[in-house]
């Protein structure tokens, strides 16, 4: 079962990769272009570095508000469902049991 998952897995990540390398072969030409115009790479290196910072620090605390706010409302609406699913469970497997057990002793040996 861990096999087929990390197959399916693999071969989705592929694929997304694959599909993405259009816009990566173009900002690889952006960047070359930047370099043809007199570009460090000094410069070029500033400039990568600081849109991934802005990405970071733009992206990870939305994400992280977001992923928050919707995991709350996810438990929230679980839990209408669970309490009645467990009222059901307690009236099905919760019926009266009184075990009794009868012992007797014999003195007279």
């Amino acid at each position: 079962m861990g096999f087929t998952h990390l197959h399916v897995h693999t071969e989705y990540s592929l694929l997304d990769g694959a599909c993405r390398i259009d816009k990566l072969l173009d900002r690889v030409k952006e960047l070359g272009i930047l370099k043809c115009v007199g570009g460090t790479s000094k410069q070029i290196r500033a400039t990568v570095i600081s849109e991934g910072l802005w990405l970071s620090f733009i992206g990870i605390p939305c994400g992280l508000l977001l992923g928050t706010a919707l995991g709350f409302l996810v438990v929230k609406i679980a839990g209408l469902y669970i309490d009645e699913l467990t009222e059901v469970t307690r009236s099905i497997v919760m019926r009266s049991f009184s075990p009794e057990l009868k012992f007797t002793v014999n003195a007279g040996v």
